[in-house]
């Protein structure tokens, strides 16, 4: 609609007047007046074509006759009550009856205003412009109402997400607390990756998890230790360090479920060994120097799916492990290298020298493996 020569906005458009009446002389003057001052007027002679142009036009207050024919004012009003995008349009009933049950079952049926006739134009004016001041602070307190709504909601989503980050942070921190400690207490490789296969057993609820480690000839990844079930099981996997799985897992550093690793090609060599074994989730043990490890599990006893926590709690676990692991494997080969210049041939001027350095190895190794004393006395000995 132009104004002056300009485009008006939504917000500029004139109210909506719907005028419902049998009378065509009524729809007629009541047009002229309210044209006269500023509203757009639509115009409906029986209940069916009102109900038709309220729900298709939509308009910002009705003026509803009480007698009209195919279907009454009365029940236009509860119908239009009763619609479910804009029941609260304001209603003014028109009606010649002056008995007051008229005027109580317009307002039972939802009526705002009842206006007997004959009126006056001016009256009926003076009361829609009444009733459009009192729709426009209505939709404007539920518009309020539906922007606190939203802003409480966001407030609450990010309460949510605090609280649950502060749950996270609280796990990290006790897994971090309680299995750094139990891992790190012990510099035997077999009895961390047995105390690790626990621990990530009891957390992620598979029937089978499995460790691989580096092999010492090859280089490739195999199996260290199995709980759940046999070595049998396990024992076709290898994971060549150079190998595209590898790369992959390195670089993702955290758990991945083995149906995502599926969808890349250049696995497509390295997933069937994973298959047989009915693996279904894969996790690296990426420690400070790289990667230590894999973990992999089989599908939750209870039939379900992984769960972010538990995939999150998984990812600490075997950074944990990493360490532990790293930590395990110096001391092994630390002490191989004691045990080896101990027991070598050392001949010549520098023999006491030789002797005296494996012996000083030997000590450090002995008081880190955490032995108890005597086992320590014996190790050193030998």
């Amino acid at each position: 609609m132009m104004m002056g020569g300009k485009p008006l906005r939504p917000a500029e458009r004139p109210p909506r007047i719907l005028v419902v009446d049998d009378d065509r002389r009524v729809l007629e003057l009541l047009d002229l007046a309210l044209s006269a001052h500023g509203f757009q007027v639509l115009t409906a002679l029986d209940g069916e074509e009102a109900l038709r142009q309220a729900l298709d036009e939509r308009p910002d207050l009705v003026v509803l006759d009480v007698r009209l024919p195919r279907k009454g004012g009365l029940d236009v009003c509860e119908a239009l009550r009763r619609d479910p995008e804009d029941g609260a349009v304001p209603i003014i009933l028109v009606s010649a009856s002056a008995e007051t049950e008229t005027r109580i079952q317009g307002f039972a049926r939802g009526a705002d205003d009842y206006l007997g006739k004959p009126f006056s134009p001016k009256e009926l004016i003076a009361r829609v412009k009444r009733l459009l001041a009192r729709s426009a602070e209505a939709r404007e307190s539920r518009r309020r109402a539906v922007q606190l709504e939203r802003e409480l909601n966001r407030a609450q989503d990010e309460l949510r997400r605090a609280h649950h980050e502060t749950r996270r942070e609280q796990r990290m921190r006790e897994l971090a607390f309680e299995l750094g400690r139990e891992l790190h207490g012990s510099l035997d490789i077999d009895q961390v990756a047995a105390r690790f296969l626990l621990a990530a057993q009891a957390r992620i609820g598979s029937g089978m998890v499995a460790l691989l480690a580096p092999d010492g000839i090859t280089g490739s990844l195999a199996p260290l230790a199995v709980r759940g079930d046999g070595f049998d099981r396990v024992s076709g996997i290898a994971v060549a360090r150079s190998g595209e799985m590898m790369s992959l897992l390195s670089g993702l550093a955290r758990p991945v479920l083995r149906r995502d690793l599926e969808r890349f090609p250049e696995l497509a060599a390295e997933i069937p060994a994973l298959v047989a074994a009915g693996v279904a989730l894969v996790a690296p043990l990426r420690g400070r120097r790289g990667l230590e490890g894999l973990l992999l599990a089989d599908e939750r006893v209870d039939g379900a799916e992984f769960e972010p926590g538990q995939l999150e709690l998984t990812g600490g676990l075997c950074e944990i492990a990493a360490g532990a692991i790293h930590n395990a494997r110096l001391a092994c080969e630390q002490m191989e290298r004691a045990l080896g210049l101990c027991g070598g041939p050392a001949k010549g001027r520098r023999a006491p020298t030789l002797r005296a350095e494996a012996a000083a190895i030997a000590d450090r190794a002995v008081r880190a493996s955490g032995l108890p004393p005597r086992q320590r006395g014996l190790l050193a000995h030998a």
